[in-house]
């Protein structure tokens, strides 16, 4: 899981074959499955904080997050 801690900033990111462009803004997050290819390419500075989580601890928190995570 990947918080975003400021920004704004554009922000280029290959998921497998996928290619897209955000702008990611302060407290924005994105989870990245393990196992999976991918690159980034930031357009400015950008303070993060990446936390690992197992599985079965996203599994467990998911039903009580208003949030959609793919699982």
């Amino acid at each position: 899981m990947i918080v975003h801690l400021d920004g704004p900033v554009g922000v280029s990111r290959i998921l497998g074959k996928s290619l897209e462009r955000r702008t990611v803004t302060p407290g924005g997050w994105f989870i990245l499955t393990g196992g999976v290819d991918f690159g980034v390419e930031l357009e400015g500075q950008l303070e993060s904080l990446h936390v690992y989580l197992r599985d079965a601890v996203l599994r467990q928190v998911a039903p009580s997050s208003s949030a959609a995570i793919p699982l």
